[in-house]
């Protein structure tokens, strides 16, 4: 769709522009430390043409070559040793307003739990990196898992197990049709709690998606429902306290 396109247009202006640079420095110590002389000037060979081979060289500043290279040096090093700022699109709005449908068509596929009973818990880092290799998911302890419908099956476990966590759960979908972007899933703003909740569960919400909304590297997707007011949303309030030029922030209405 247009806002898709539009979406990620934007992230790939945006960490170019106001995140790539420094984020590079930071990053391209770490690769040479472990080894990897030539992690930000790789080279692909495309298909050959008149009998010609013709490349394409990704300099340091092409996301399509940063990101899936940063995924890698935190699978490897592990995210608290090597403390990379990479750009993702943070993708906020009230429960039940529609965000993880959101998601599911930024990434082209239905992998996310959905019902009337049942609500994202805790943050859901995920990478796009596109593959020629085939499809499929893979989470952080390395499995591989083929089969969406047990992707689904594993984050609505993932989401059960506790009423709110802060712990993330990352995983990746790699897939020849998909951009190179990293999107979080967090936790809808709720204004009360029902029986049994914990009273501050509100706040911690509120602060949980503050801490991602307020990095500067972050593009925000602020979702409202249409059957809502929309001076209601949660998302759109706070996307305009953190960044009231909307520089980084996008709307989308949903349930139209």
């Amino acid at each position: 769709p247009k806002k898709t396109i539009n979406m990620l247009a934007l992230f790939r202006h945006h960490s170019l522009r106001a995140a790539a640079r420094p984020m590079l420095a930071g990053a391209t110590g770490i690769a040479a430390a472990a080894g990897w002389q030539r992690t930000f000037a790789a080279r692909r060979t495309k298909k050959k043409s008149a009998g010609v081979a013709k490349e394409a060289v990704y300099n340091e500043t092409d996301p399509e070559a940063v990101i899936p290279t940063l995924v890698r040096l935190e699978k490897v090093l592990g995210k608290e040793k090597a403390k990379l700022e990479l750009p993702k699109i943070v993708v906020v709005g009230n429960q039940s307003s529609g965000k993880s449908s959101v998601l599911e068509a930024v990434a082209g596929f239905d992998f996310l739990p959905k019902s009337t009973s049942m609500c994202t818990t805790r943050p859901l880092e995920l990478n796009l990196l596109r593959s020629d290799s085939g499809t499929w998911a893979e989470f952080d302890d390395g499995r591989k898992i083929f089969d969406f419908e047990q992707v689904e099956a594993i984050l609505r476990e993932k989401n059960q197990d506790e009423e709110f966590s802060e712990l993330p759960v990352t995983m990746s979908i790699y897939a020849p049709h998909v951009y190179n972007v990293s999107l979080i899933d967090l936790p809808g703003y709720i204004h009360a709690v029902r029986a049994g909740q914990s009273p501050e569960l509100p706040e911690r919400i509120a602060a949980l998606c503050q801490k991602y909304i307020s990095d500067p590297n972050n593009i925000i997707v602020a979702v409202a429902s249409a059957a809502d007011d929309v001076a209601m949303s949660m998302g759109i309030k706070n996307a305009q306290a953190v960044d009231a030029n909307m520089d980084r922030s996008l709307g989308v209405l949903t349930k139209l």
